[in-house]
């Protein structure tokens, strides 16, 4: 929903993106897995959500990727001059 909101104009906006979504699910893994051992005292559940996290962190992390390489071929094709180049 947010890239396709963003679409190519808005260049600058999804490499931030790119770049502070798998932080930010860094920083919410470390917060819920201790959390999750704290409260169930096994390794396995924790490392289990922590695996799913960092899981869902780089396919949207790859998804934004893909969605800017995407953009720069067609404004390529177009002949657009894009402020980042």
């Amino acid at each position: 929903m947010v890239i396709q909101k963003l679409n190519s104009d808005n260049y600058d906006i999804m490499m931030g993106l790119c770049l502070t979504i798998p932080l930010f699910f860094d920083a919410l893994n470390s917060l819920v897995t201790t959390t999750l051992y704290d409260a169930t005292e096994e390794a396995s559940v924790p490392l289990f959500v922590c695996a799913g996290m960092c899981f869902v962190s780089v396919v949207v992390g790859l998804l934004l990727i893909f969605k800017v390489r995407r953009l720069d071929r067609e404004n390529l094709k177009t002949g657009k001059i894009v402020a980042h180049q």
